[in-house]
């Protein structure tokens, strides 16, 4: 009889001891459960960052081609600019040529 009991006893005892080790395993599986959802949590708002970040970058890309645009508009205004002044100065000088010619002489 006194085994049984033994046995009665070592099979509480190792009752007890798996109870504990549930409650552990509950405990870290619900731990483990929140980080998951924290984390899940945190995904979500990175992807919305993400987003966000894309949007505006593609509105800065749109800025740029504009600036480029209207840079390249400018360049060529100062081209043609700079090509009625040379025209300009070409007959300038062909008036003062002429004029000092005509009434020099």
């Amino acid at each position: 009889m006194q085994t049984n009991e033994q046995a009665l006893v070592e099979c509480k005892e190792e009752n007890i001891n798996l109870r504990n080790k549930s409650t552990t395993f509950q405990r870290k599986v619900k731990d483990l459960e929140e980080s998951i959802k924290k984390k899940d949590t945190d995904l979500t708002i990175l992807k919305s960052e993400e987003v966000k970040l894309q949007n505006a970058i593609k509105g800065l890309k749109k800025d740029i081609d504009g600036l480029k645009k209207e840079i390249q508009e400018r360049d060529e205004t100062i081209q043609d600019k700079v090509i009625y002044i040379v025209c300009l100065v070409f007959f300038l000088n062909k008036i003062l040529f002429f004029r000092k010619n005509v009434f020099m002489n």
